[in-house]
């Protein structure tokens, strides 16, 4: 159907809205899925990329264990002097805690950002 075939009301109609979005831009339908979309994409995208380094996390974790079950007994090696052993101790402990907290901060970053997704496109999306 042709322009110009249509009845006046609806060729009135659609040109004072291509006006109205020529002068103050897209519609604000159309400016709201544009935001929706770049939206999901951003956190799509940042997911992903946490996501991927979650295992690292988790190995920061692991060493830490590792290293302070070695300083407990002190490498293998005879101490000598119980000051430096509990420094030891006690700093494996503390990178232990670190390594800790940063992978929780980190599962907590993912579901965040899990949840605004959710959010934006719509739970089950």
């Amino acid at each position: 159907m042709s322009n110009t075939s249509k009845p006046v009301t609806e060729r009135v109609v659609g040109f004072v809205a291509a006006c109205i979005a020529a002068i103050s831009g897209d519609d604000a339908q159309a400016k709201s899925l544009k935001i929706q979309k770049r939206a999901a994409a951003s956190y799509r995208s940042q997911i992903a990329l946490k996501e991927a380094t979650t295992l690292e996390r988790e190995e920061d974790v692991e060493a830490a264990e590792a290293a302070l079950a070695m300083a407990r007994i002190n490498g293998g090696e005879l101490i000598t002097k119980n000051n430096d052993y509990l420094k030891i101790v006690l700093s494996a402990n503390t990178e232990l805690k670190v390594a800790k907290q940063e992978f929780a901060d980190h599962v907590e970053i993912i579901d965040f950002l899990k949840g605004q997704l959710a959010l934006t496109v719509g739970k089950g999306k």
